[in-house]
């Protein structure tokens, strides 16, 4: 039976994914309000000499796209785009300096 959340409640996890190098949130979470599932983001703060508090970011649920099972599939949503793709492709030039002829040489001890 999967939890239902109901309106009101909110969830709230330790985030995991926090170190000290960066500024994710002590914890992260759901809640549903008026009917709208909402994500939210809550830091510890603790300035020197004064109480520690909690300080959040609140913001409409935007649900993950899925990634399709068939890797095909994923393989071909991840092509390249075509513009980007003509960028890629090198110029074919006729000047020589740009594209040096290397002589193969005998002298190689393998």
């Amino acid at each position: 039976m999967a939890f239902e959340k109901k309106e009101g409640d909110v969830s709230l996890f330790p985030n995991t994914r926090r170190t000290s190098e960066n500024n994710a949130p002590n914890f992260t979470g759901q809640a549903l309000y008026n009917g709208e599932l909402l994500d939210l983001s809550l830091w510890v703060k603790a300035p020197e000499g004064k109480p520690k508090f909690m300080s959040g970011y609140i913001k409409k649920h935007v649900p993950r796209e899925q990634v399709p099972v068939d890797p095909e599939e994923f393989l071909e949503e991840a092509m390249v785009v075509p513009e980007l793709q003509q960028q890629s492709q090198p110029e074919s030039t006729s000047d020589e300096s740009l594209n040096p002829t290397v002589e193969p040489q005998d002298d190689l001890p393998f």
